[in-house]
């Protein structure tokens, strides 16, 4: 397991952070597993020492693994070599990337698949002790698996990274070999079978004679077969259920690496558990039946266990202290409830094969090769099939039900071979399975997808709107209005990719994607007093940063990429801020890995703008090696600019993202949209320091349709722009000096404990970090003209973050304090204004309901009233109308809620209050 971590991480730079790549990745694994088995476990039989041949394998193993660092170079040149001829053909390239990936781990799993029938065959005696023996091996090594996934997640690859990862684990392989080659060297266990008296030889036959009679050898093949359908349920359910987890417990690789360890968990508690259990029953088949219908009925009761997770992770959470232990906890708790028990059923599964189809210990290894391997060559398909096919076709809640009958339908079928049972018992069982998948399928018809039970959909219980759903192969993308706030117009929108949010139009991610689309373009122009030319946009999104760059007429090629497309077809929900711009005959998307693309293009570009998603989803595209081929195919003039979340990560992440990012660009810059309560910044690269004039910005300001656009975030002037920045080149590599890189050997950003949490405080550390913009003016001017304006404004945007990381901890009232005294040194300005009052009406609205839930109903309406003279907002139409309706007072009360609903039609209180409000005015009036 500790390999599969590893080599799955390096793979992933080839094929991109994907679950695409996983799945693959996963499936090229096993299938040399798979090979492994069946070839090597005949040999195993041939052989008159297998510990002997158990040594080699181990050394076989650990060289390869020395070797793989080399081994991965050859298809890396060989991707590179493919690349600009198939690169249009995403689906061929993944299938030539898939075939290499395979190749280069054939032999290594390969001699691991072959690890098992060798070990087996070694500690076997007879056909007494094969369940128990052959269970608890299969147990050992996957409680092995456990402890190899864990260690690696969670302190292997964060301690030493994943070449030294590699090697502690090449070492051990091959210290296990020398152990067990000096072991080899005594007699064998399993040549006691040589030395068998007579008797022993004859109570032998006649107990392989009775375990014939129970299971008719023709029967045997069907097993193997039915065991490879168990092994493709086995990996469906787990491709399923984890993708369903991460909309749970977030998309960090501890959430991921917790999942696996769960899953192997259950495998092993249930291989051992059974090992015994599979000797003493001698009706196999009854037993291996059951296990195969209740495994498909827990799978069932699984997908109603999601509708019940989410309260039941957080009052956990909560009792336990919310920290990160707490999370890790939660997660396992999670990941116990909803795959414990089938996971231990589908442990218990492989002893129980084991001896049904085992009619001698002399083919011991051949059979236990075969048993392993078309359980993994199921495991193949299921890996593959879940994630290119079930989940795409028809998604994960009716791809866990497809599965689970499945598994009931094999379990049926097993009963029914049942040789001791007569027609109508075999009927009954087939009936039995029938009726179950029937009546589960009844019983679920109108389940909703089980992602949409997580907390981030609570807000649809509250007037929110479910406006797109896909569940795709490289995640599963999400478009769907919240209910407003009291500071907001109408109910904003969001995408989000795998539960996470990556575009909006809420004025925060509005401020993000319009400074992405404009900043480096405008600070280009204003070091090189010239435009760019050729701009390279990582991500897609909402199309508004994409859409924001193209306001410049002077680029004549804009290259997007975007590695899912289902992102590209949510575009639509979103044309008030992309403004069709697909079709811009400029802009250029292709559909694949970021990374990949930028490697492989030939052409210099002016401008990057990295809007990637947060590294929880994708840590690669923040690490030096991204950075480096950013820098590669930057031109000497341009800039680059990298999106700076500051949520989820506190101060060591961020100083991790800003140590890395000045490794490749050391004339850097971190900007912060200071005009709203913001959680995101901007880092600017250059290759030669920035220098920058004014009179490029000012003119970028004469464009009306530029001009505009930042007008809706309350950008109105140069001077406004400017305000923005925080800290030069020399500010930022003091700050950031004791944080560490990101590599592709080192992704320490993914290990780090803390990127669960927002922490106001990541917000008051840009603080400390602030200088004056003056610095940057190459001309003294220029400086002159707007030292007195920018002095005074960046002595009040220390007060408007001071403010913004107060609201962030809901310090409302300490909050607005600093935004006055911003306002006392920066007199009128439009953003600190809305902001107070956005402050305002937020505390406004909350002493409103107070007064509402104790009845104070004219003394709730008084608040609301001054909160909606601040900024109109439905929320408080509809807080006006219902405190109304509490009153008597209708036709005050129906204007407000029909205003309410013009623009938040799916506020379920405002509905249910126009009704009442309707008919009580109609029952009036009759009375009348």
């Amino acid at each position: 397991m500790v390999y599969e971590v590893v080599w799955q991480r390096l793979l992933c730079l080839i094929f991109g952070n994907t679950t695409f790549a996983t799945a693959t990745v996963l499936a090229a694994f096993m299938g040399g597993l798979a090979l492994g088995s069946f070839l090597l476990g005949g040999f195993a039989d041939r052989t008159k020492n297998p510990l002997r041949l158990y040594a080699i394998l181990q050394f076989g193993i650990g060289v390869l693994a020395l070797l793989m660092p080399a081994l991965l170079s050859i298809t890396t040149i060989a991707n590179t070599a493919l690349y600009p001829r198939i690169s249009s053909n995403y689906p061929l390239l993944t299938l030539i990337r898939f075939l290499l990936c395979f190749g280069v781990l054939l032999l290594p799993t390969a001699l691991m698949g072959g690890t098992l029938p060798a070990i087996s065959k070694y500690f076997v005696r007879n056909l007494k002790g094969l369940g128990r023996n052959v269970g608890s091996l299969y147990g050992i090594n996957t409680f092995g698996a456990v402890a190899g996934c864990l260690l690696t997640g969670f302190f292997l690859i964060a301690a030493i990274g994943v070449r030294h990862t590699t090697l502690l684990a090449s070492l051990m392989n091959i210290a296990i070999a020398a152990a067990a080659f000096l072991l080899s060297r005594a007699p064998s266990p399993s040549q006691a079978e040589k030395k068998e008296t007579p008797s022993e030889k004859s109570d032998n036959r006649r107990k392989e004679g009775r375990s014939g009679r129970d299971v008719p050898r023709y029967i045997a093949p069907l097993i193997l077969i039915i065991y490879a359908l168990s092994g493709f349920c086995a990996l469906t359910y787990e491709v399923l259920w984890t993708r369903a987890l991460v909309f749970f417990f977030g998309s960090t690789t501890f959430a991921f690496t917790t999942m696996l360890a769960t899953f192997l968990f259950g495998l092993a508690i249930g291989s051992t558990l059974f090992a015994r259990y599979a000797n003493r029953r001698k009706s196999l088949l009854l037993f291996l039946g059951v296990l195969e219908i209740l495994i498909g009925l827990f799978a069932l009761l699984s997908i109603w266990e999601f509708s019940e997770l989410e309260g039941l992770l957080t009052r956990l959470r909560a009792s336990l202290g919310g920290n990160w232990w707490a999370f890790t906890a939660g997660r396992f708790a999670g990941g116990f409830i909803i795959m414990l028990i089938p996971t231990v059923l589908m442990g218990a599964v492989f002893p129980l094969v084991s001896r049904i189809v085992t009619r001698s210990v002399k083919n011991l290894g051949g059979t236990i090769g075969k048993v392993y391997g078309a359980n993994t060559l199921g495991c193949i398909l299921g890996a593959l099939l879940a994630g290119f096919l079930i989940i795409p076709l028809v998604g994960i809640t009716q791809g866990l039900m497809g599965i689970a009958f499945l598994n009931i339908a094999l379990g049926g079928l097993v009963l029914s071979l049942h040789p001791g049972g007569g027609l109508k018992l075999k009927s009954g069982a087939c009936a039995v399975a029938a009726l179950l998948i029937v009546s589960g399928g009844f019983a679920l018809k109108d389940q909703k997808p089980i992602t949409l039970s997580c907390g981030m959909f609570k807000d649809l219980h509250k007037g929110g709107k479910l406006m797109y759903y896909e569940e795709a192969t490289a995640g599963t993308i999400t478009v769907h209005s919240i209910a407003p706030s009291p500071s907001e117009h109408k109910p904003p929108k969001f995408i989000e990719v795998d539960g996470l949010d990556v575009a909006g139009t809420n004025l925060e991610l509005q401020t993000t994607q319009k400074l992405q689309g404009h900043l480096p373009v405008l600070l280009y122009k204003s070091m090189n007093e010239r435009s760019p030319q050729k701009c390279f946009i990582v991500a897609f999104g909402s199309g508004a940063s994409t859409y924001e760059t193209s306001l410049h007429p002077e680029i004549g090629y804009i290259q997007g990429v975007e590695i899912n497309s289902s992102v590209v077809k949510a575009a639509p929900h979103f044309a008030e801020l992309n403004h069709d711009v697909l079709e811009n005959p400029r802009y250029h998307l292709a559909i694949d890995d970021a990374r990949t693309f930028l490697m492989h293009s030939r052409e210099q570009y002016d401008v990057i703008a990295d809007e990637s998603v947060h590294p929880r989803l994708n840590v690669d595209l923040y690490s030096r090696d991204f950075f480096r081929i950013c820098k590669s195919k930057l031109s000497p003039d341009g800039v680059v600019s990298c999106w700076l979340p500051l949520y989820s990560l506190q101060e060591e992440g961020l100083k991790t993202i800003l140590k890395t990012f000045l490794s490749v660009f050391p004339h850097a810059s971190l900007w912060y949209g200071s005009n709203c309560i913001n959680r995101s910044a901007l880092l600017i690269g250059t290759l030669k320091p920035l220098k920058l004039s004014l009179a490029p910005i000012k003119a970028a300001f004469a464009n009306e349709a530029i001009a505009n656009s930042l007008r809706e975030i309350h950008i109105h002037s140069a001077e406004d722009l400017l305000s923005y920045f925080i800290a030069d080149e020399s500010r930022l590599t003091a700050y950031s000096e004791d944080g560490r890189l990101i590599t592709s050997d080192r992704p320490t950003l993914a290990y780090t404990r803390r990127m669960e949490y927002l922490d106001p405080e990541d917000i008051r550390t840009l603080n400390p970090l602030r200088t004056n913009v003056l610095s940057l003016f190459r001309y003294e001017r220029e400086k002159q003209e707007l030292e007195p304006a920018l002095t005074r404004v960046h002595q009040a945007t220390g007060h408007v973050i001071e403010a913004i990381a107060l609201s962030f901890g809901k310090q409302w009232e300490a909050s607005m304090k600093e935004l006055r005294r911003a306002l006392k040194l920066n007199p009128g300005h439009p953003s600190t204004i809305r902001m107070l009052n956005r402050n305002r009406c937020v505390v406004l609205t909350w002493q409103g309901w107070g007064h509402f839930q104790k009845g104070q109903y004219k003394r709730a309406i008084e608040k609301f009233k001054t909160s909606l003279e601040l900024i109109p907002s439905p929320l408080d139409h509809s807080n006006l109308g219902i405190s109304y309706v509490q009153l008597q007072e209708y036709d005050k009360a129906i204007p407000h809620l029909i205003q309410a609903l013009r623009v938040w039609p799916n506020s379920p209180q405002t509905s249910h209050a126009l009704r009442r409000a309707s008919a009580a005015k109609r029952t009036l009036k009759a009375g009348r």
